[in-house]
């Protein structure tokens, strides 16, 4: 928590409050878990990022 905070940001998972977004946020990184990370293994973050967002 304290490194969302000191980089401005704000947790959402795991809060009191709604919770209709949850299972939406899950299915999208069991997505991206079986379709992106678990099909190859990358030498640097940016390799990663540009994974991700193509």
């Amino acid at each position: 928590m304290h490194a969302l905070l000191h980089n401005g940001l704000q947790e959402s998972i795991g809060r009191v409050g709604p919770f209709g977004d949850r299972g939406a946020m899950e299915s999208f990184y069991a997505l991206l878990q079986r379709n992106v990370l678990d099909r190859h293994r990358w030498s640097t973050r940016a390799e990663l990022r540009l994974a991700i967002v193509t």
